[in-house]
Parts: C-alpha cells; structure tokens; sequence
C-alpha cells in the first residue's frame, strides 16, 4: 500500500488523516469503491461484519501482497 505502519496506525486511531492517494490504494487493494470504507451503516451485526470480512479475505487468498496488507491493518488494529 506504500505507506509507513506508523502513518496507517495514526490513520487508524484519528490522529492524522489520509491523502486521497492512500484512500485510492487502500480501495484498489481491498476491492471497494472509496465511499464504501467509509460506509458503517449498511453493516448491522457482528456477525455480518465477520462475514463480510472473510467475504473479503476469500478474494485475497491467493495475492500475497494484498493478504500481507490485510495482515498489517489487522495486525495494527489488535
């Protein structure tokens, strides 16, 4: 994704904020529209969330770089 982990957990946090490179990478490598991570409400439940998680690392499965970024964020986030 081409940015430092400390940039991403600041992001993360809300101690700093993104360029719109980095929401346009972060898009492309998770496979949604830029407007969709920023869209909460249409997830409802926990179970929902978790699914449409691994709804999403099933995409990934076999391109190491985008499960490796996937990693980090889950990595960062934990």
């Amino acid at each position: 994704m081409n940015i430092a982990t400390t940039s991403l957990s600041y992001i993360e946090t809300g101690r700093g904020f993104m360029t719109l490179a980095t929401l346009e990478n972060m898009s492309r490598i998770l496979q949604v529209e830029p407007y969709e991570i920023f869209q909460f409400s249409s997830v409802q439940t926990n179970q929902e969330m978790y699914d449409k998680i691994i709804d999403k690392l099933n995409l990934i499965k076999n391109d190491n770089e985008k499960l490796r970024t996937a990693y980090i964020i889950l990595e960062n986030i934990l």
